[in-house]
């Protein structure tokens, strides 16, 4: 799904969710960094959102558990990938797209 935003530029889904990651956690630490609003941050990842990251708000919505968590990311990131709802993202993405063209 992600494909159609991205337009072919990532060759697998490990691509994309790597992607999603950088760009996702990028956003976080800049956002903290000039101290931006939560709404600020939620419009820049949105922004990631519409390029096809289609894992950046799942990701800024769970990385704070991460956070408080005393693990590393590499031990944490299968916990992550294991709390990963395809078919709500799936349908968060479609709702969406339907949302944005009702605007």
């Amino acid at each position: 799904m992600a494909q159609e935003k991205l337009k072919g530029d990532y060759n697998s889904d490990t691509a994309i969710l790597c992607e999603s990651f950088v760009r996702t956690i990028d956003k976080i630490l800049s956002s903290r960094y000039y101290k931006n609003s939560e709404e600020e941050l939620n419009r820049m990842i949105e922004d990631e959102y519409k390029l096809g990251h289609i894992l950046s708000f799942y990701l800024l919505e769970n990385l704070p558990d991460y956070e408080v968590s005393d693990k590393t990311l590499k031990e944490y990131y299968p916990e992550l990938i294991a709390n990963l709802d395809l078919e709500y993202e799936k349908l968060r993405w479609i709702n969406y797209w339907k949302n944005k063209k009702d605007e």
